[in-house]
């Protein structure tokens, strides 16, 4: 599962998003819809720019947080994608205040390369302790 989710991300790495959403939709079969792999396949479709997909998906995300743990910085990271920055700062600090460990991998993470030059950025850069 994890090669395959990597594989994934070197596609979308690439702007290679059909394949991204290939592997991504392969990772979510398997892991039985584990939340995790459904809000990475939106974080692709949204990067594909195929919103309607990825905001079906949130929708989905929304009703499976009632019952699952879905993480916030997933819901960011598709929010970054639909390039909804408000949103996405919404859901950043949501992740911040749920101490997500995937905040460690902000400063590196191409898919919030949208809302670097946003101030909100650099401030929870200062927050999690990251030089600017």
């Amino acid at each position: 599962m994890g090669l395959r989710w990597m594989l994934a991300n070197a596609y979308e790495g690439k702007k290679m998003h059909e394949q991204a959403i290939r592997e991504r939709k392969w990772a979510v079969e398997h892991s039985g819809g584990a939340p995790t792999f459904v809000a990475e396949l939106a974080a692709s479709f949204a990067a594909a720019g195929k919103g309607e997909e990825a905001l079906r998906i949130l929708e989905q995300l929304n009703e499976l947080s009632e019952h699952h743990y879905v993480m916030a910085y997933w819901v960011a990271l598709i929010h970054a994608g639909l390039k909804n920055k408000e949103q996405a700062f919404v859901w950043l600090q949501r992740a911040y205040q749920e101490r997500s460990a995937r905040l460690a991998l902000i400063k590196i993470e191409p898919r919030l390369d949208c809302l670097r030059p946003d101030p909100r950025f650099q401030s929870l850069l200062c927050r999690l302790n990251y030089p600017t």
